[in-house]
């Protein structure tokens, strides 16, 4: 063999050791090659043996997962809006929404804000005001968030076919967090479908902590939505007057009871302002009282040695043995404009809500505990029940005594028996939430 060509050979077999050290080649090679001798290299077809080690490699990386591609933060939203609008099953609606908030999770992180302004959190004269670390989780609950997404996509879908201007719609969402988890993904959604147009809508956030706005901003950018915004205001949402008319409120500013957050001052704030023919969502929400056996509805129910079958089972048995007492109010758009606050100082005002008789219970029936659940409308026929959120959780009033003197009696504590009627009041004083009073002491409340 011409010396040149035993050099070029050598040089090959060396390039070919090289290759075969890299990860990717290490792969291919998993599949055995008959071994050629060194006697019969000559003999030794390269061309055709890097041919199948490169097909090997293009099969390999052919077969790998699409989803391993970097995907855009835009994208991620438009997909678990996609499984949102289409009732898809909450794991994967779950998956989608986790990811958005690893996403904007990195992006917070990376802000210049403040360690105070990130975790600053307070209770103000109307109710707690969460900080704005606290407040990126809110993206991740699933049922919520995807109630909301569906109903506020139909309003918006409503409200254009209606409307005979060309005018865009103005939504406005008061206390929307850092994140708008109920609008933003969907705005982005829009975008990338062209279904509804920044011609169409137009839309203003705003939030009173600092630390949320600058995030907003951040977000709007990152899911490049700059152009259906109308305007972000760093603004206590009580202060907000309008330029013009309101459309659609999307508002969620609650706790489980309907409790400890500002929701229904500043419902009533924007209904004084809101036209009879603007759309609130949440549409309606329906708070009743309920009657349970403390051990069955916060214990037993969530025994986490149970399948999942029987855990359901466990959850229609325990609903079995509830008492309704009532609905203590459905607050929806004509309950607000009707919805007179009774000011009793300059740090406390109620509003009334219904009358309701405590209802008969057999005399050996066990310690029963007052509850106070909410369920929402956001719109049509999309709702939010027990338990499918952090904010239709039940709550215990644990001042209400059903029938029973409590062993050491506290302050609050108000002593009730079957057949009483009582009042419910919405109290606001920097720790909103329901208060019940028996209805002799309430006869001259200004209903």
């Amino acid at each position: 063999m011409d010396n040149n060509v035993r050099k070029n050979d050598l040089e090959s077999r060396k390039e070919h050791g090289r290759l075969a050290q890299q990860p990717e080649m290490k792969k291919a090679l998993k599949k055995p090659i008959q071994a050629v001798s060194s006697t019969t290299w000559d003999q030794f077809d390269y061309k055709q043996v890097q041919g199948k080690l490169d097909q090997q490699i293009r099969e390999q990386l052919a077969g790998q997962c699409l989803s391993q591609v970097p995907q855009t933060t835009a994208r991620i939203a438009h997909e678990a809006v996609d499984s949102m609008l289409k009732s898809e099953p909450a794991s994967k609606i779950a998956q989608k929404l986790d990811e958005l908030y690893q996403r904007f999770q990195v992006i917070f992180e990376n802000l210049d804000v403040s360690i105070d302004l990130r975790t600053r959190q307070y209770i103000s004269a109307t109710g707690l005001v969460m900080s704005p670390e606290h407040c990126l989780t809110t993206i991740k609950d699933t049922y919520r968030v995807a109630a909301f997404t569906r109903g506020i996509e139909q309003a918006i879908s409503e409200r254009l076919s209606l409307m005979s201007t060309p005018s865009p719609i103005h939504l406005v969402y008061p206390a929307c967090g850092p994140l708008a988890p109920l609008v933003l993904p969907l705005l982005s959604y829009f975008r990338q479908q062209s279904s509804v147009t920044s011609e169409q809508l137009k839309v203003t956030l705003i939030d009173i902590q600092p630390g949320a706005v600058k995030m907003l901003n951040a977000a709007v950018e990152e899911l490049e939505v700059e152009d259906f915004i109308k305007e972000i205001r760093l603004l206590d949402a009580l202060d907000y007057q309008p330029e013009g008319d309101i459309d659609i409120l999307v508002l969620e500013a609650m706790q489980h009871g309907f409790t400890r957050e500002a929701h229904l001052p500043i419902a009533k704030h924007f209904a004084d302002i809101m036209s009879q023919d603007s759309v609130m969502i949440p549409e309606s929400i329906s708070i009743r009282a309920l009657l349970a056996i403390p051990q069955l509805e916060f214990c037993e129910q969530w025994d986490r040695d149970l399948s999942a079958d029987e855990q359901l089972e466990r959850q229609i048995h325990v609903r079995t043995k509830r008492t309704d007492v009532g609905e203590v109010a459905n607050i929806n758009l004509d309950f607000l404009k009707r919805m007179q606050w009774r000011e009793l100082d300059n740090n406390t005002k109620v509003a009334a809500c219904n009358r309701l008789n405590i209802p008969e219970l057999a005399e050996n029936a066990t310690k029963q505990t007052l509850l106070v659940m909410a369920e929402l409308t956001t719109f049509s026929d999309e709702h939010l029940t027990q338990y499918q959120s952090g904010i239709t959780h039940p709550l215990p009033d644990l001042h209400a005594c059903i029938n029973f003197v409590p062993a050491e009696e506290q302050e609050g504590d108000v002593l009730l028996s079957s057949g009483d009627s009582v009042r419910f009041y919405y109290r606001v004083n920097g720790m909103p939430g329901f208060l019940v009073v028996p209805q002799e002491e309430a006869h001259d409340a200004n209903d």
